[in-house]
């Protein structure tokens, strides 16, 4: 949202993750501040979450950035197509 706060859902396997939290945006990241999260419990047990996230990006063409830093094992190029 523009007013720096986000929500996430994402789908690992059989179960649905939500965060939600503020961010900041700076030159080839964005920091995620995870203030809240769902499941607490999960078949049974407590989960525990990270309470801080950064993701890495960088430009490398008009239709194309890089996710990740450079130092990690696994980046991903994402294309834009129109």
């Amino acid at each position: 949202m523009k007013d720096g706060t986000f929500t996430k859902t994402v789908k690992c396997g059989e179960m649905f993750t939500w965060d939600k939290g503020t961010y900041t945006v700076g030159k080839g990241y964005i920091h995620y501040k995870i203030q809240d999260h769902e499941p607490k419990v999960y078949k049974g047990k407590p989960m525990s979450w990270w309470k801080e996230e950064t993701s890495y990006f960088e430009f490398v063409g008009p239709d194309q950035i890089i996710c990740g830093k450079p130092t990690d094992q696994v980046r991903v190029r994402c294309y834009r197509s129109r």
